[in-house]
C-alpha cells in the first residue's frame, strides 16, 4: 500500500513534510473514529496506514516528535484490536515498539503506564505470568506517580483501567486476594469517576451548556472505554469473591454488573463453577504455612493498602520493599521441599516486590549494596525458573528466565566485586543461561 500524503490519499508520498504530517494524523483519527464505531476492519486500516506513513515521515525527518508519537499511538491502539482478535503475540510486539517511541518523546509516565497495563494482559493471554503481574504493577505505579504530578485529570482515569488490569492478570496469574481488592478498588474508583460526569453534565444542562464530550448518555468512547474497565472490573470481583468463599458479599456487585450488561449475562457468570482461589505469599503468611518469624516480618503485607493501591509492592510501606522481597524470596525457597506450588506462588510476589523496587527507584546505590540485591533477585529467579520447569511449568520457567535478563545485565556491568557476591551472580547468570537453554 502506498503511503499517502494527505487523508484522502491523494498526495504521493513524495509531498512535503507537513502533508505527510497531515496524512498520519488524518489516517490515526480515521481508524480512532472506525474504532469508536466497532468496525475492527477499519480501524486496523487506518491505524496501519497511519502507522506506515509515521514511519515514512520518520525516515524523511528522524527529529519530528509529531512522527514518534503517530507510530506509538498507532501501535497503541492497534494492541487493543489485535488482543480482541486472539493476537496477544502481536498486540505485545507492537507495544513493546510502542514503549520504546514513547520513551523517546520524554517523560510521560501516564502514557507509559497505559501501554504497560494494556501489554500486560497481552503478557496474560501468552501465559507470561510473571512478566504480566510485573507490569500491570509498574502501569499502577506509574498512575500513581502521575497523581502527584501535573496530570491530574487524566491520572485517576488511568489508574482505575491499571487497576482494572492488574485484576484481570492477578485473576488469571497471581493473587485470589490481590485480585480481589484490586477489582474493588477499580470499581469504586471508576464508579465515582462515571458519577461525577454524570453531575457536570447535569450541572451543564440545567445551566443550558451542555458540554457534549461529557455527557454519558451520549455514550462517548471515554464512557465506553470506563465501562469497559468497570465491566471488567466487577466480574473479576464476583468470580473472586466466589473463590474465597465471601459468597455473602456478591450482591452489591452483581447488581451494579446487571446495570450494565444485564442480569441475564450476571445470572449465566453466577451459574460458572466457582473459580479455585490461586495462591500467593499473603495465602503463605494467612495459613500460617511459614515460620513464626518470617510471619512478623511479612505481616506488613496484609495491612491496609497504601494509598489505595493493591498489587505487591504497595501492601507495604515503600522503605519496607527490599525486607519484605528478601524474606518474601526465603519463604519461596523454604516452602520449595514441600510445596512446590505454592513455593511459586510465594516466589512470584517475592520477585514482583523486587521489580516493584527497582521501578521506584531503591536498587539504585551505593553500588555494592546494588550488586548484591540484585544477586539476591537472580537467585530467586533462577531457583523459581528451575522449579517451573522440574514441575512441568515450561511456560513460566521460559518467563522466569526471561524477566532475569535485565537485572542479570545491571549485575554483570560494573565494577569489581567483593568475591562471595561475584560467585553468587555468576552461579544466578550461569543457570539462569542453562534455563533459558533447557526450556528454548
Amino acid at each position: 500500500m502506498e503511503p499517502l500524503a494527505r487523508p484522502d490519499g491523494r498526495v504521493p508520498a513524495g509531498g512535503s513534510l507537513d502533508d505527510l504530517a497531515s496524512a498520519a494524523v488524518g489516517s490515526l483519527n480515521a481508524g480512532v473514529r472506525a474504532r469508536d464505531l466497532d468496525d475492527a476492519d477499519g480501524a486496523v486500516a487506518g491505524l496501519q496506514r497511519a502507522h506506515d506513513v509515521a514511519v515514512l515521515l520518520a525516515a524523511r525527518a528522524p527529529d519530528r516528535a509529531d512522527a514518534l508519537r503517530v507510530q506509538a499511538d498507532a501501535l497503541y491502539r492497534l494492541a487493543d484490536v489485535q488482543l480482541e482478535r486472539g493476537l496477544a503475540d502481536q498486540a505485545r510486539a507492537g507495544l513493546d515498539a510502542a514503549e520504546g517511541l514513547y520513551s523517546r518523546l520524554g517523560p510521560d509516565p501516564g502514557r507509559i503506564a497505559d501501554v504497560r497495563a494494556r501489554r500486560g494482559l497481552a503478557h496474560a493471554d501468552l501465559g507470561h505470568g510473571l512478566s504480566a503481574l510485573v507490569d500491570v504493577q509498574s502501569a499502577v505505579l506509574h498512575h500513581v506517580q502521575a497523581l502527584d504530578g501535573d496530570d491530574r485529570e487524566h491520572s485517576p482515569v488511568g489508574l482505575a483501567t491499571a487497576l482494572a488490569a492488574a485484576a484481570a492478570v492477578q485473576a488469571r496469574h497471581g493473587s485470589s486476594q490481590l485480585a480481589l481488592t484490586a477489582a474493588q478498588q477499580a470499581a469504586a474508583l471508576l464508579t465515582r469517576l462515571r458519577s461525577d460526569r454524570a453531575d457536570r453534565a447535569a450541572r451543564a444542562q440545567r445551566a443550558d451548556r451542555v458540554d457534549r464530550t461529557d455527557r454519558t448518555d451520549r455514550g462517548t468512547p471515554a464512557d465506553r472505554a470506563e465501562r469497559a474497565d468497570l465491566v471488567r472490573a466487577l466480574e473479576v470481583e464476583i468470580r473472586m469473591l466466589r473463590a474465597l468463599d465471601r459468597t455473602t458479599q456478591v450482591d452489591a456487585p452483581a447488581q451494579a454488573l446487571a446495570a450494565l450488561v444485564g442480569a441475564d449475562a450476571v445470572r449465566a457468570l453466577l451459574d460458572e463453577p466457582a473459580p479455585t482461589p490461586r495462591l500467593g505469599l499473603t495465602y503463605a503468611v494467612m495459613h500460617e504455612l511459614v515460620a513464626p518469624q518470617t510471619r512478623a516480618e511479612v505481616h506488613g503485607m496484609l495491612a491496609d493498602p497504601l494509598d489505595g493501591v493493591s498489587i505487591p509492592g504497595f501492601l507495604v510501606e515503600p522503605h519496607r520493599l527490599l525486607d519484605i522481597a528478601r524474606e518474601g524470596a526465603a519463604t519461596a525457597l523454604a516452602l520449595a521441599s514441600y510445596d512446590p506450588r505454592l513455593a511459586l506462588a510465594a516466589g512470584r510476589d517475592a520477585a514482583c516486590l523486587y521489580a516493584c523496587a527497582e521501578e521506584l527507584g531503591l536498587i539504585e546505590h551505593p553500588w555494592p549494596q546494588v550488586r548484591m540485591e540484585l544477586a539476591r533477585w537472580l537467585w530467586l529467579l533462577s531457583e523459581l525458573g528451575w522449579l517451573a520447569a522440574t514441575t512441568g511449568d515450561v511456560v513460566l520457567a521460559r518467563d522466569l528466565a526471561e524477566h532475569a535478563q535485565h537485572p542479570l545485565v545491571r549485575a554483570e556491568s560494573g565494577r569489581h566485586l567483593p568475591a562471595s557476591i561475584a560467585r553468587s551472580l555468576a552461579d544466578s547468570g550461569s543457570r539462569l543461561r542453562q534455563l533459558r537453554r533447557a526450556v528454548g
